[in-house]
């Protein structure tokens, strides 16, 4: 039964409005060669309906309806914006000039004579199969090329935006370096260092544009090799416990006793706890913690990074791993945010075929597990 049901939902789906029996079951002789799916109205279901008709793939109308005249008909349906690109054919007794007017006008695709040929109703009906797939894949195109271009821009906003307060800055201690007459070492030093984590904050922003921008054009290679896991997560923790320290924050770290090997590509891997390590850091306020917990359970080896922030609402849940998405919790301390990185996450996560949850309740800090499988090198 759930294998009909998933053949019907593929079958192109045929709209008749009719008041004629006869033509309607010839139409239904059809269906099976042709594996469409056809639904049918009359004129008084038309009316009661107000022509709220639910989206088919193409629209079989009769000439002669009884209850509403087609013409009247098919300037409603077409003024739909989800109707635009149905293909229609028009069953009629005649191909008048006037008929042939109306119909160029109406914009339907095509017509046929009545009684039916049902060798040519069949040819006819072929044709605008091929148009309706042919509509569809214009319309994802089209929606595509929306979608794409919204994030084009977004981006460029984004980029604009956040570059624009690390250049004034840099722009504006520059100049004081160049302009003031004495300065002691301590404040040249001091000034120096400004420029420099501010340098490395445009730099960190950048990278993380490309790297989004090289996933989405799929040029990232996986490379799978035998890693220890345990080093890696050393590696990327060290370099946080700085920012760690400024912001009072302990960076605790529990590794099991033996190495735990997986087989993935490193820069992946990296990319996730970097992104994800940061964000525990961000988010954590001032004399809190974050918990970095690596456990062997069965063949998986686990990873979990804890943080004591804000945590995530059931909204911000939603949207969670959505592309510039901008969720509730703010930065401790001031530190920039794309709305990109667990996008990142998510996207090198589902590459190396890693899996990846949350566990969080608002106010209540956020847990991240990363799970892959444990590789024996010894076999």
């Amino acid at each position: 039964m759930e294998a009909n049901k998933n053949n019907h939902e593929e079958l192109t789906k045929v709209l008749i409005i009719s008041d004629d029996l006869k033509t309607v079951n010839e139409i239904k002789e059809l269906s099976d060669e042709l594996f469409i799916s056809l639904d049918f109205l009359s004129s008084d279901n038309i009316i009661k309906s107000g022509v709220s008709l639910e989206s088919h793939d193409i629209l079989i109308v009769d000439s002669e309806l009884k209850a509403v005249n087609y013409k009247d008909f098919l300037s409603i349906y077409k003024n739909n914006f989800d109707n635009i690109y149905t293909p229609i054919l028009i069953l009629t007794p005649n191909d008048n000039k006037e008929f042939l007017k109306t119909i160029i006008t109406l914009n339907v695709n095509d017509y046929i004579l009545k009684p039916l040929n049902l060798y040519l109703l069949l040819i006819k009906l072929k044709n605008l199969i091929l148009i309706s797939n042919l509509s569809k894949m214009l319309i994802e195109a089209r929606n595509d090329f929306i979608q794409k271009n919204k994030e084009k821009n977004e981006l460029l906003g984004l980029t604009a935006h956040d570059l624009k307060n690390p250049i004034n800055s840099i722009s504006m201690l520059s100049k004081v370096l160049r302009d003031a007459d004495e300065l002691s070492q301590e404040e040249i030093k001091e000034y120096s260092s400004d420029i420099a984590s501010t340098a490395e904050r445009m730099l960190s922003l950048i990278k993380e544009l490309l790297d989004f921008n090289a996933i989405e054009e799929g040029r990232i290679k996986i490379k799978p090799e035998e890693l220890e896991l345990n080093e890696i997560i050393s590696e990327v923790a060290d370099f946080y416990m700085k920012n760690a320290e400024k912001k009072d924050i302990s960076i605790n770290i529990e590794l099991p006793d033996e190495t735990v090997y997986v087989k993935t590509d490193r820069n992946a891997i990296v990319q996730i706890l970097d992104n994800l390590i940061s964000n525990a850091v961000k988010y954590t306020a001032q004399g809190k913690k974050v918990g970095i917990i690596l456990k062997k359970s069965n063949n998986l080896a686990i990873v979990e990074i804890k943080d004591e922030g804000p945590g995530f609402t059931e909204e911000d849940k939603k949207k969670l791993f959505q592309k510039f998405s901008k969720l509730s919790a703010k930065p401790t301390a001031g530190e920039h945010s794309t709305g990109l990185g667990l996008s990142i996450v998510k996207k090198y996560a589902d590459l190396i075929g890693a899996d990846i949850k949350l566990e969080s309740e608002a106010g209540k800090g956020s847990t991240f597990f990363i799970t892959l499988p444990i590789v024996d090198i010894e076999n």
